[in-house]
């Protein structure tokens, strides 16, 4: 019995997760960084870079971001936290007005 249940991820989810790993791969093999060099200034072993690098889904997100960091992929962090229109749309309608009487 596996110690974890599988997940269970669509596919676009999946692809975008192989994408990201092999665009971190780029940028750590352009600045000539090992795994190894990789994982010790994040402070993770070298066999979490590789699973990042595949598009592993169970790696923490966490050490996902903290390497997009380190290799300067704060915009596309950026670009997540930020509300999608259909959030922003909703939220605007459905909130209350601050100080309203309702």
């Amino acid at each position: 019995m596996p110690k974890t249940s599988p997940l269970i991820l669509p596919a676009a989810t999946r692809s975008a997760l192989k994408q990201l790993g092999k665009s971190l791969a780029r940028a750590r093999l352009a600045r000539r960084d090992t795994q190894e060099v990789a994982g010790e200034r994040l402070g993770v072993h070298a066999q979490t870079i590789a699973r990042i690098e595949r598009g592993d889904p169970r790696v923490a997100i966490g050490t996902v971001f903290a390497m997009m960091t380190f290799y300067g992929r704060t915009d596309a962090l950026q670009a997540l936290a930020e509300d999608d229109d259909v959030t922003v749309t909703l939220a605007q309608q459905t909130l209350p007005k601050r100080g309203s009487t309702g």
